[in-house]
């Protein structure tokens, strides 16, 4: 069945053809893949068939333009536009005659598999990119947006929504985490990505908090709670991220992350999309995991000289499930619980208090029982080779 169209736009792209790429309707090729030669080539039937397709499809669109336009039309007339994001996607493309195929998608061509994404909003600028994204990343970041915009309502309703979003956040991140390494699909532009990306919607989601509980209260503190509170939890996480991918690296898993993100010289030689994006982590979280390297030097001073001394420091049990109490699975769980109960004031005191003393729990594990318990270890084994 055509694509609809609305009646003002019947008339339109009469002469419009389905896109005669070079790999339309393609002819047998020694590089063609086996599952295309199989498919029989398109006949002018078809072919006639696919550009009268590719011309309502264009009427169609035309309506979608319209309202597209009608919606910046009244943002601007109501000053809104210049604080507005404006976000533009689409689902997987039809093949239109590319590789034989007759309006289907489900394959892995690069006309089905891409998705076009433009964004329009402050601070975004001028130009395109290519990145390797999928709809759980897309859903992820508008939940947390969307969290942030209901937060500054500062209705009971609204905020308890907020927290549904925040709660819908920390589900997908870990759906698009544990998807990625189910399927060892790595990539450091995606790192990357998420890692800006986080950072864009705490900022966003704390200013928010911040901005509700001074105007409706008045009370300045929250003003340094809010600050203390975006800048424990990028601390935090930043910790637990530091021993989680120390501990993957000693099982050889997820080597894609590194403990720190300097710019190396095969960074500079690789793709110049991930190196650009490596230049802003590093602005945003560079200081972090330098700080994080200096604090467990610091943490285990003296006793990390041997090989298995680092194995056994980096793979400790408790260590490990102490730094996962400080994940952002637990930051967006406290905040959510504090959402629902219309609590955001408790949720600060709870950052800023509870989250970091928790934290400071983990350092001083490290620092006052593990550092004895493997300097003891490094003593018993070098007594033994005196013996011996």
């Amino acid at each position: 069945m055509p694509s609809k169209c609305a009646e003002r736009h019947g008339g339109e792209f009469r002469y419009e053809l389905a896109p005669r790429v070079p790999s339309f309707n393609e002819s047998d090729s020694p590089d063609m893949a086996a599952s295309v030669r199989a498919l029989p080539r398109l006949s002018p039937a078809d072919v006639d068939r696919l550009d009268e397709l590719q011309r309502w499809r264009l009427r169609s669109l035309s309506s979608v333009e319209d309202m597209l336009d009608a919606v910046v039309q009244a943002l601007a007339r109501t000053g809104r536009l210049e604080k507005t994001y404006v976000f533009f996607t689409s689902d997987n493309g039809l093949l239109m005659g590319q590789h034989r195929g007759f309006a289907v998608k489900g394959n892995f061509f690069e006309e089905t598999i891409r998705v076009p994404l433009y964004v329009r909003g402050p601070g975004v600028p001028v130009g395109t990119t290519e990145a390797l994204a999928v709809n759980v990343d897309l859903a992820s970041t508008f939940a947390g947006l969307l969290a942030a915009l209901l937060f500054t309502f500062g209705s009971h309703p609204a905020t308890a929504l907020a927290g549904l979003c925040v709660t819908a956040k920390d589900i997908l991140d870990s759906a698009d985490g544990q998807l990625a390494r189910a399927k060892r699909m790595y990539s450091r532009i995606g790192r990357f990505l998420d890692s800006i990306g986080d950072f864009v919607v705490n900022l966003a989601v704390f200013t928010a908090i911040t901005f509700t509980l001074v105007s409706t209260t008045g009370n300045p503190l929250f003003l340094v709670l809010g600050f203390l509170g975006f800048l424990g939890i990028s601390l935090r996480v930043s910790y637990h991220v530091f021993y989680q991918t120390s501990y993957l690296h000693l099982r050889d898993s997820y080597a894609v992350n590194r403990t720190t993100e300097e710019i190396r010289e095969d960074d500079l030689r690789g793709d110049p999309r991930a190196l650009r994006l490596q230049r802003i982590f590093q602005i945003l979280y560079g200081w972090q995991d330098n700080l994080m390297v200096s604090l467990d030097r610091w943490s285990g001073r003296g006793v990390l000289r041997s090989d298995e001394s680092i194995r056994r420091w980096y793979a400790d049990a408790t260590g490990v499930r102490l730094s996962g109490l400080i994940g952002i699975g637990t930051e967006l769980f406290l905040l959510s619980l504090c959402s629902l109960t219309d609590a955001l004031e408790v949720y600060l005191y709870l950052n800023v208090l509870g989250m970091n003393a928790v934290w400071g729990g983990c350092i001083v594990y490290r620092r006052g029982v593990l550092l004895k318990r493997l300097a003891e270890g490094e003593n018993s084994s070098d007594g033994s080779r005196t013996v011996l």
